[in-house]
């Protein structure tokens, strides 16, 4: 796995993705098959693909089933993840009260 520049290669925007996103790689290769089974990451700049980069198997136990920067993922599950990590940090903020009656 590793990234690469998508269609704007030479430009601006695509010189700076490559120097400014390798961190993004090297994140997704070591948490691939620890935190999550595979990831996709499309960095997109006036509408156009600048850096993407692709880990791991779309099955947990077909390692033949690659993941592509064109694979898609339901993100269904994901959300609640997101929603609750944003809540619990308005929490521990003091802007969201537990213990509050909701009317």
């Amino acid at each position: 796995m590793s990234g690469r520049l998508g269609p704007g290669r030479g430009d601006v925007a695509a010189t700076w993705a490559l120097r400014s996103w390798p961190g993004i790689t090297a994140h997704v290769r070591e948490h691939v098959g620890q935190v999550y089974t595979a990831a996709v990451v499309h960095v997109r700049q006036g509408g156009r693909v600048v850096y993407e980069t692709a880990a791991g198997s779309l099955h947990p136990e077909v390692a033949s089933l690659p993941t592509t920067s064109a694979s898609l993922f339901d993100l269904a599950s994901l959300t609640k993840v997101m929603v609750a990590t944003a809540f619990l940090t308005l929490v521990a903020q003091g802007e969201v009260d537990l213990h509050a009656a909701v009317h």
